[in-house]
């Protein structure tokens, strides 16, 4: 099944050793849930909710609180979100700091809202949260840790099984 999802090889070789639930249960990739999750088309509202709140310590250092603002009406069905209404500046998170990770993993969530092939971008949420992060002096794998844990709260296993039985993949 992962592999005709086109899953990373580091993710394929890990779930070798898994079968079925325990799989979604015991994964500490963050990053890998919430790929798979957007993946197999769960509703991106619980896609975003869960980055959102992965990325909630982390809010103190952007300067796109309007865009946070936006994330958070859109989740409660009282903004639209699209392409042409979100302009942000590359600038905002284009450098090498803390605080661009945070403004890169909220433009990341916005694309989530809006785009195609969002897959890709889900994943990259995680991987901008795990990056702010280590100039916080965490570890990587710990933030992805705590993401996997607070993605399963969003989204159970139940819903991404439910979603793969009707794409029948």
């Amino acid at each position: 099944m992962i592999e005709d999802l086109d899953a990373c090889r580091e993710a394929r070789r890990w779930m070798r050793d898994y079968v079925g639930e325990n799989a979604w249960d015991e994964c500490e990739r963050g990053d890998w849930l919430l790929w798979l999750a957007t993946k197999v088309g769960v509703d991106r509202r619980l896609v975003v909710a869960a980055g959102l709140e992965c990325l909630e310590p982390l809010l103190q250092y952007t300067d796109l609180q309007n865009e946070v603002s936006l994330l958070r009406a859109w989740l409660i069905h009282r903004a639209d979100i699209e392409k042409e209404t979100v302009e942000i500046d590359e600038c905002c998170y284009s450098d090498m700091d803390l605080k661009s990770e945070v403004n890169y993993a909220i433009v990341c969530l916005l694309e989530v809202c809006y785009g195609d092939e969002v897959a890709a971008i889900a994943n990259e949420v995680i991987d901008a949260v795990g990056d702010a992060y280590i100039y916080l002096g965490k570890s990587k794998a710990d933030s992805y840790r705590e993401a996997a844990i607070i993605i399963r709260k969003h989204i159970t296993l139940e819903m991404v099984h439910g979603k793969l039985e009707e794409a029948s993949y």
